[in-house]
């Protein structure tokens, strides 16, 4: 029994650095690609790493997937998405945190119509500033 689990490690473990090394730059260069220049050059690093680690985290249902090099790549697309979502939700955070007079905002439902016009015509300003793929994001 022990024997049979530790061999199932070993092919766990050559199905996983096989599968690394064959797409590790391929992640690296279309990430480089999707992500801005000014990005922290350690942000595609930990997005790929967090990528394997949930491919080893999945291995069990992984391992029979028929394309693996596209989920792998369907996975830095949506990381990078969310994480492009993040810094947009948060730097809008901060934006709007403060009211002019610097006391915090009141909730939708207390702007009055004229307030929530003027509101949604910064928030269309601010879409329109975004890359495309940022503004379907950004609601």
């Amino acid at each position: 029994m022990e024997a049979e689990r530790r061999a199932a490690d070993v092919e766990e473990r050559a199905w996983f650095e096989q599968v690394y090394r064959q797409n590790v730059d391929l992640l690296f260069r279309v990430g480089r690609r999707l992500l801005d220049s000014d990005e922290n050059p350690d942000t595609l690093y930990d997005m790929v790493q967090e990528i394997f680690l949930l491919l080893w985290d999945r291995r069990e249902t992984l391992k029979t997937h028929p394309n693996i090099g596209g989920w792998l790549m369907a996975a830095l697309k949506f990381r990078i998405l969310g994480e492009r979502g993040r810094v947009t939700r948060r730097a809008l955070r901060h934006a709007y945190s403060l009211d002019d007079d610097g006391t915090a905002p009141v909730s939708d439902r207390a702007l009055s119509p004229e307030e929530r016009a003027v509101f949604a015509g910064h928030v269309q300003a601010i879409r329109r500033l975004l890359k495309p793929d940022m503004a379907e994001l950004f609601i």
